[in-house]
């Protein structure tokens, strides 16, 4: 994930935590006007403590992502050299190689799973928002019958 996208992340958390807060205070403070700013106080520390949570939660998949090494072009099949990380788009992916087996992933990371006959699976992960113009992230190959896909998708 990119810096800005990280900063646009944490003002996002941030606007929304207290949007929300303020709404739900002002609820309060209807029935009960001495407890509005306690109200507001509790939920945005709340919110604004869950939200930076799922931003780290989200910045460690991307570096255990980053950390494992994308299969080297020569390594892969034919069909799957063409493809380069940061530039080929998802519908790139579909228009070349073709439809995939299945969609894994878990959470923001997404990827095209290809099977292939000799028993081995190829990975095409995607960045977020994972739509046909989405960039490839990354391209990984493991053999199905004896490894665990990458981080478990």
């Amino acid at each position: 994930m990119s810096i800005s996208h990280r900063i646009v992340s944490w003002v996002n958390s941030f606007i929304t935590a207290a949007v929300l807060s303020f709404l739900i205070a002002a609820g309060v403070g209807k029935f009960w006007p001495t407890a509005k700013l306690p109200t507001f106080l509790f939920l945005f520390v709340c919110l604004v403590a869950g939200g930076i949570q799922l931003l780290r939660e989200e910045r460690r998949t991307d570096e255990a992502l980053d950390s494992i090494a994308d299969t080297a072009a020569r390594d892969l099949p034919e069909e799957f050299r063409s493809i380069i990380p940061n530039l080929t788009t998802a519908q790139q992916v579909l228009d070349t190689v073709g439809a995939y087996s299945r969609v894994t992933g878990r959470g923001d990371v997404v990827a095209f799973e290809y099977d292939l006959p000799n028993g081995y699976a190829v990975l095409v992960l995607l960045h977020w928002p994972f739509q046909p113009d989405s960039k490839v992230r990354g391209i990984r190959m493991y053999f199905k019958e004896k490894q665990e896909p990458p981080l478990g998708l």
